[in-house]
């Protein structure tokens, strides 16, 4: 990500970072327009696409609908992919603002939170506001902190995000303590890493690559897989698969016996289609996912791509064990950067055993 440069004067920043805001605000507009656009378009492509095979065959209308259809086909691609474009865009003009905002709390702050900074000083790592006129600071030493050097992979495969984890005693940022140790996360950047090294401050974990340093996006192949239906989920899914086909056979009939509401019966059909179509995917994904391999583990959540998922190497995790919270149990998976909590999957722990020997306490 290429850096924004910081200006001269207070005021001059001020004005770059409100023309930031504007920037982003605008691009997260024209995406949502955009796409409202391509779903219109696709809504209208299969509504003419509908038409034309129902009412009275006549040449001018049938070169109307023709002429309907290829537009809204070539209007929902060009708007799909101006949609993608913008989305790429916005996400990235976001990270430069947020970014920029950093840098102008000080170089040595970094974003950990809404609005909370953790600024490296020389001898205590201080988590306060982003706001100068908020005095608040948690003043934490470096004796007592670890950090932690993390890639979160959503596949299984070599390419993730890199963040560094902040390892502090629970009691200086949680009012009632629970747990003896509290974790903060922010972006693993090149300029935090040349502050830690500055610092001297060790980084545990996976090395992050170098700038510039380009590694392959090595995947990394299952040996064992189990499942987990969702049938709360596959229930519901089913329930509107059953209802939404209902209103496809509605319109289909009022497509054939009313001639004069031949579109009406087109938009039943096609708006029960499109919601069939998605209480079909629902149900397929309604369920819960674990492989193992010999690199390590992946665990998706049942729903769609925005549902939680997360592929851990073994070298990074240090046990796997049963935890009983609220009357559910759970399979906790123990790393030194914090646990992650799966449900219980019948023969999971054996399968982890037998993929790691000796990882399962």
């Amino acid at each position: 990500m290429k850096e924004i440069a910081l200006p001269q004067g207070e005021e001059a920043r001020k004005k770059r970072a409100r023309s930031l805001r504007r920037k982003r605000k605008f691009t997260n507009g024209a995406v949502f327009a955009v796409a409202l656009v391509a779903i219109a378009c696709l809504i209208g492509l299969l509504v003419a696409a509908i038409m034309l095979q129902t009412g009275e065959r006549e040449q001018a209308r049938d070169t109307v609908l023709y002429i309907l259809t290829g537009s809204f086909t070539g209007g929902a691609v060009l708007f799909a992919l101006a949609a993608f474009g913008l989305g790429v865009l916005a996400t990235r003009i976001q990270a430069a603002e947020m970014d920029y905002l950093e840098r102008m709390c000080g170089m040595d702050c970094f974003y950990v939170g809404d609005a909370t900074v953790a600024q490296f000083c020389e001898k205590e790592l201080y988590i306060r506001s982003e706001s100068p006129d908020k005095k608040a600071k948690i003043h934490i030493p470096y004796r007592e902190i670890r950090f932690h050097s993390v890639c979160t992979r959503k596949k299984p495969c070599e390419k993730g995000k890199w963040s560094v984890v902040i390892e502090v005693p629970s009691h200086y940022v949680l009012k009632r303590s629970g747990a003896p140790k509290a974790f903060i996360e922010t972006d693993g950047k090149e300029r935090l890493y040349r502050i830690l090294q500055a610092r001297g401050l060790e980084l545990l974990g996976e090395r992050p690559p170098h700038e510039g340093e380009k590694r392959p996006n090595t995947r990394y192949p299952a040996t064992a897989k189990l499942l987990l239906p969702d049938a709360d989920k596959r229930r519901r899914n089913l329930i509107i698969i059953g209802v939404n086909a209902l209103i496809v056979v509605a319109g289909i009939l009022v497509a054939i016996f009313w001639r004069d509401m031949t579109l009406l019966g087109a938009i039943l059909c096609v708006l029960g289609a499109v919601f069939v179509a998605r209480g079909i995917a629902g149900y397929v994904q309604s369920k819960g996912i674990l492989t193992l391999g010999e690199a390590g583990l992946y665990w998706k959540e049942s729903g769609n791509a925005a549902a939680e998922r997360f592929f851990l190497k073994w070298e990074v995790i240090e046990s796997v064990r049963y935890e009983t919270i609220q009357d559910k149990r759970f399979i906790v998976v123990q790393c030194s950067f914090g646990a992650f909590h799966l449900p219980d999957i019948a023969g999971a722990c054996e399968a982890i055993d037998a993929a790691k020997p000796g990882i399962c306490a």
